[in-house]
């Protein structure tokens, strides 16, 4: 299913794409700011982009120490530039080994969960993105999704269907699975949803779509998300 999602992401892009440049080409006073991972590649008169960078390696390392991760002060900088000062795979990262190793969380366990290993299996889908940053952020995802329990994977991968907020009981509806308050609270510790307000949870954009690569087919959980908010709303 992950393949399959993988090979129809390029046609993504170029619909995306398309529909960029006929804007430009056809809305000579109009502007429009984009937000993307990826760089349009489309004829512009006056092209501006502005980078948004990562965090300073001295940035990273103390995000790292608060959320906290142990270490040499000079081992989490090193760790913080070589993801790029990555604010999302660094939660992550913490969010994982504080999960497996507890208060002794050090920042040389990295490799004992796994994070090395999990690279290759997304690098290698093709029409992924394939930069260095967003690999290791794919690894970290992959390392963290593979240590929870079958359970809480199906519960996530379930959840993408949903546009807005969930707490315990849409989750539960959708997911078919039991879903307490104390088990969605350790999933947004370990940084795979985001809390948002009166016990409710989101995903991040990027995770989201990592969960889709995962699911394929999301007709059943659709079916289950509308059957629900069909229930609630009689």
């Amino acid at each position: 299913m992950a393949q399959k999602a993988a090979k129809e992401w390029p046609n993504l892009i170029a619909a995306n794409r398309d529909f960029l440049q006929q804007w430009v080409g056809e809305c000579h006073h109009t502007e429009i700011l984009v937000t993307t991972q990826e760089s349009p590649q489309i004829d512009q008169a006056k092209p501006t982009e502005l980078p948004l960078r990562g965090l300073s390696k001295e940035a990273g390392g103390q995000f790292l120490a608060a959320l906290g991760i142990q270490g040499e002060i000079a081992a989490l900088e090193a760790y913080s530039e070589q993801v790029q000062g990555h604010p999302l795979t660094l939660k992550l990262v913490a969010g994982l080994l504080n999960a497996e190793m507890g208060d002794a969380a050090h920042i040389r366990d990295v490799d004992e969960v796994g994070i090395a290993d999990a690279a290759s299996l997304m690098s290698r889908l093709e029409g992924y993105h394939r930069r260095q940053g967003k690999v290791q952020l794919v690894a970290v995802l992959t390392a963290s999704f593979r240590r929870l329990e079958k359970r809480l994977q199906e519960v996530l991968l379930a959840l993408v269907v949903l546009r807005g907020g969930f707490d315990a009981e849409v989750a539960k509806a959708i997911s078919g699975e039991e879903v307490t308050k104390r088990e969605l609270l350790q999933l947004e510790r370990r940084g795979l949803i985001v809390a948002i307000e009166n016990g409710c949870y989101e995903f991040q954009p990027f995770i989201a779509e990592y969960l889709r690569f995962r699911t394929g087919d999301l007709t059943a959980f659709h079916r289950r998300a509308i059957e629900f908010y069909q229930k609630s709303w009689v």
